[in-house]
């Protein structure tokens, strides 16, 4: 299974162009942050439930964010000069990304039990005595997360690649390891696995 990375640079004239060729399905996942506090009073958003026009709206309002579905994975970050650099992976990228030519990526690590995705835990979890709020003592405050997770846990479903990639000529390639972003889980439960009831480790 293969997919490409590639980027762009891209005036904010230009933005919501450039968005339109990449942003194709009618909803996305989105991880939205404001360092500066600029936007948001707590610098950081986690929604599901974003469609396409607002999706098309999000990368001029916030300087860092993450837009991700099964399609497409897109990341932002406003530069100094005003431009805002683009990085997306997907299975096949429009002509805007492709230039430099895109890095091949080729997926990597099957994860346990076959799966074909992994699955990275958020912060927070949902206590019985909570009612509908996430409790993260390190994130006081719960509306940052997405009122629908049902709990225990919420994960970001990821699918991992690698690519050779080379920083000059004179030096052999190197291997980069790329993590793709594919959909939110609000009521994320790790598969039990009977090697690891009553503490036994597997053979």
């Amino acid at each position: 299974m293969t997919a490409e990375l590639g980027y762009a640079i891209c005036a904010m004239a230009n933005l919501p162009a450039t968005l339109s060729e990449i942003l194709h399905t009618a909803q996305f996942h989105a991880w939205l942050e404001d360092p500066l506090l600029q936007v948001d009073e707590y610098g950081l958003r986690l929604r599901d439930d974003v469609t396409r026009d607002e999706a098309l709206s999000l990368p001029a309002i916030w300087p860092e964010g993450r837009l991700f579905n099964a399609a497409v994975d897109l990341r932002w970050e406003r530069r100094p000069d005003g431009h805002v650099h683009l990085v997306a992976i997907a299975d096949s990228l429009p002509a805007t990304f492709r230039e430099p030519t895109p890095l091949p990526l080729t997926r990597v690590r099957q994860p346990y039990g076959g799966a074909d995705t992994e699955h990275v835990l958020l912060w927070g979890q949902r206590p019985s005595n909570a009612g509908d709020e996430w409790s993260e003592g390190r994130i006081p405050d719960p509306e940052r997360f997405y009122p629908d997770w049902k709990g225990p846990r919420a994960a970001i479903e990821s699918r991992t690649y690698e690519s050779e990639w080379r920083y000059d000529n004179e030096m052999p390639p190197a291997v980069r390891i790329v993590t793709r972003y594919l959909g939110f889980i609000g009521a994320y439960k790790a598969p039990f696995d009977k090697r690891f009831a009553n503490n036994q480790e597997p053979a």
